[in-house]
């Protein structure tokens, strides 16, 4: 590929490497569910309500996303939403208790309606001509990221022996993600 074509999709395949950055994150919780209910004492039923709040999250998210997307630029939607996500994922590591760990992993929800509503419309605008596959492609890299992340979650885990391990490790690779976007796309 050569020219503008061949630029447009290199600068798209940064965006789905974030894309699979995200859904990896996304499963995190689940798989270190029982570490952090040991560290805070959590009971069954408080640890499977904050297991799936990043899903309320990912609904409240929708609607100020669409209002955004009207206003801003995709780019800058989808930044803000990487950084909302990541910085959830982070700091759930300094989370003191139920509250504060609901409220960063409900904001990880928020965060990814906005990054993953971004994507779908920056697939859908500018690969008019091969839209259905861009948008594919979004599915796709979500199926991998929700592969990949229980794997990488359960490794870091083992190394380090901590459950921040994973948390921290993912919200930095959201950061690192922001500065490569700025810098390429």
């Amino acid at each position: 590929l050569s020219g503008a074509r061949g630029v447009a999709i290199a600068m798209y395949c940064v965006l789905l490497v974030a894309y699979i950055l995200m859904a990896a994150d996304r499963y995190l919780f689940p798989v270190l569910a029982p570490d952090i209910r040991r560290a805070f004492g959590f009971t069954l039923s408080t640890t499977g309500l904050l297991s799936t709040i990043f899903t309320l999250g990912l609904g409240i998210g929708g609607l100020p996303t669409g209002f955004l997307l009207s206003r801003l630029t995709r780019k800058t939607v989808l930044l803000t939403g990487l950084a909302i996500f990541s910085a959830g994922t982070a700091l759930t590591t300094v989370a003191v208790g139920f509250w504060s760990m609901l409220f960063c992993l409900a904001a990880t929800g928020i965060g990814m309606a906005m990054l993953a509503t971004s994507m779908f419309a920056l697939a859908a605008s500018y690969f008019v001509r091969y839209r259905a596959a861009a948008v594919g492609s979004c599915n796709f890299c979500y199926g991998i990221g929700g592969f990949v992340g229980p794997i990488l979650a359960s490794t870091l885990l083992i190394s380090y022996k901590t459950w921040h391990a994973p948390m921290l490790a993912f919200g930095g690779f959201g950061f690192v993600m922001i500065a490569i976007i700025l810098l390429t796309v």
